[in-house]
């Protein structure tokens, strides 16, 4: 399965192929470079663009993609191939934008240094050319690209390693976790969002879910550290935290039994059932991967969590549950003497004493569930002080890559990372 990760070894591979490339006819290998360049700067914008981060080659990107600096005719291979591999990352980052989002600001800055860098060999390569070639006009724009660029092209690869390396290109279905995962936050959400679906059974059962999600996730985080994956301190302490989620999120599952929210929820049901399975059964990828997928798993369980959280407040003060009559105070039962004991009413707005608790449990199960999303972050970022590649979880020292740089005569030296062969994304 492949992941951003792979995607942007080859990336910087395809990138420096470019740059390595003889040209004898510069003016000749000028046009075919440009119009690869609108398909590059085409897909590239787009994948930057997920990230929100900088935008400050906006403007050059769009003048490439524009086609005015290019003539009709067909792209330079190399540079088609960057271009589609660029669309590869932005498909994937557009399909994971919630783990995207939450992966935090320094994993989106890594991630986009590192797209940042591979431009940057691309755009010194075909700047020879037109600097060769008499591109004037070509070469003042990939000159602009290339001087952007070049700070992230310094920074060592170890350094731009982070948490979106690891996500994985999505597998249609709920056969896989992740298709597990989505189609439960698909139905979870349509029932936590709409006062007429929500039902009790519902609540209970997204909270048992997501207490399932913490405890799965706990003992594969301990898994991992013990295989050396992932940094065995970090671990335990996420470890702890997402027990406790999972403790706080069975208790929020644990309706008192005079409160009931009648109901069908049927899709609900059938998406809960087929989580368990994946959660539960037999796994069908890697260490690694699965790790992965969960982490990507708590990240939407957050989400869901908050939406639980509102419901669950919104019902608790009054705004649709039924009550025992006999769990009622008495000064109810006497102004209603028609209400029997054994009976069920709709909660009156005037005496929401017996709900609070339930609003109690969902805050803090979510305020647990958040704190618990942080540590596992924590334990499962790349550690750049201690592995040259946190990919594979080996330990050794950091070091600064350098290479040779390409043979073409008017190509500048430029530090970056060497090719890589795709690894396993942990």
């Amino acid at each position: 399965m492949a992941t951003v990760a792979d995607l942007l070894d080859l990336l910087h591979r395809q990138a420096w192929e470019l740059a390595q490339q003889r040209v004898d006819a510069p003016e000749e290998a000028l046009q075919p470079h440009m119009r690869g360049w609108v398909k590059v700067a085409a897909a590239a914008s787009r994948a930057l663009a997920q990230l929100d981060v900088r935008r400050d080659l906006d403007e050059v990107l769009d003048q490439l993609a524009d086609g005015g600096l290019a003539s009709p005719g067909r792209p330079d291979r190399r540079l088609a191939d960057l271009s589609v591999t660029f669309g590869g990352i932005g498909d994937l980052l557009a399909a994971e934008q919630v783990n995207v989002e939450l992966a935090g600001y320094a994993a989106r800055s890594r991630l986009h240094a590192s797209m940042w860098a591979a431009l940057n060999t691309a755009a010194r390569a075909t700047l020879a050319i037109a600097q060769d070639g008499g591109g004037s006009e070509q070469a003042t724009v990939l000159a602009t690209l290339a001087t952007v660029t070049e700070l992230a092209a310094l920074i060592p690869p170890a350094a731009r390693e982070n948490l979106l390396d690891r996500l994985p290109a999505a597998s249609p279905g709920s056969a896989t976790l992740k298709g597990a995962v989505d189609g439960w936050a698909a139905a979870a959400g349509e029932v936590l969002t709409n006062d007429r679906q929500v039902t009790g059974y519902g609540l209970q059962r997204v909270a048992g879910s997501i207490a399932l999600i913490c405890q799965v996730t706990a003992a594969t985080t301990k898994e991992a550290a013990d295989a050396g994956l992932v940094d065995p301190d970090a671990a335990r302490v996420a470890a702890r935290a997402l027990q406790r989620a999972a403790q706080a999120w069975r208790q929020a599952a644990a309706w008192p039994p005079h409160l009931r929210l009648g109901g069908r929820t049927t899709e609900l049901r059938h998406a809960s059932t087929a989580l368990d399975a994946a959660l539960t059964g037999p796994h069908a990828t890697g260490l690694p991967e699965r790790l992965t997928s969960l982490w990507a798993a708590v990240n939407v369980a957050t989400l869901i969590g908050d939406e639980h959280r509102v419901m669950t407040a919104r019902l608790a003060a009054g705004g649709g549950l039924w009550v025992s009559v006999a769990a009622l105070p008495p000064a109810y039962q006497a102004s209603h003497p028609g209400a029997r004991r054994s009976g069920w009413v709709p909660q009156p707005a005037s005496d929401t004493a017996t709900s609070k608790p339930l609003a109690t449990a969902a805050r803090a199960a979510t305020d647990a569930l958040r704190n618990a999303a942080s540590e596992l972050d924590v334990a499962v970022e790349p550690i750049q002080a201690r592995t040259a590649s946190p990919r594979t979880g080996l330990k050794a020292a950091q070091v600064w890559e350098t290479v040779t740089p390409p043979s073409h005569p008017r190509a500048p030296a430029v530090r970056s990372e060497a090719p890589m062969l795709p690894g396993v994304a942990l």
